[in-house]
């Protein structure tokens, strides 16, 4: 016997819309206690938009990438430089585009589910306990639902 089909609801519930204002509260609760927390990434918006990754200078993967950027270009990066720099250039410029096979298939090796690196090819940032509270609740909220919805294709 088929399963019947439930009705999709077009209006959230009292509860989905106390539920989502507690989510929210919980993360704006989270941003202000790690503000200025050097075990944690800060972020600022700038006023045209774009946002500074402020990372601590023991910060493991920062450190390497520094140690690359200087064994590259024979100097210390500025303000200017970014992070992640394309190796095959002789100047410091941003990397090109990702390959995303290879993206993929290095979150698979590190044993992270691949619904998260197709959430990060869609949406171009990854949400992670330690990185939280440098995003919008509604990033946030996003970065959840995208995830879920590549986890329900997988099956």
């Amino acid at each position: 016997m088929p399963k019947k089909r439930k009705k999709p609801r077009k209006h959230q519930t009292q509860h989905d819309v106390r539920f989502a204002a507690e989510r929210r509260e919980e993360h704006a609760r989270l941003v202000v206690e790690r503000q200025g927390d050097p075990n944690y990434v800060q972020q600022t918006r700038n006023p045209d938009g774009s946002r500074t990754v402020q990372l601590d200078e023991e910060t493991a993967g920062a450190r390497r990438q520094r140690e690359h950027f200087v064994e590259k270009f024979g100097r210390e990066p500025t303000d200017d430089d970014p992070i992640f720099f394309d190796p095959n250039a002789d100047e410091p410029r941003p990397m090109g585009e990702p390959d995303w096979d290879e993206i993929l298939a290095a979150f698979d090796a590190a044993g992270i589910d691949g619904a998260m690196g197709e959430a990060y090819r869609e949406l171009g940032f990854i949400v992670t306990e330690m990185n939280q509270h440098t995003f919008t609740a509604h990033e946030v909220e996003l970065w959840n639902e995208t995830v879920g919805k590549y986890m329900r294709k997988r099956g």
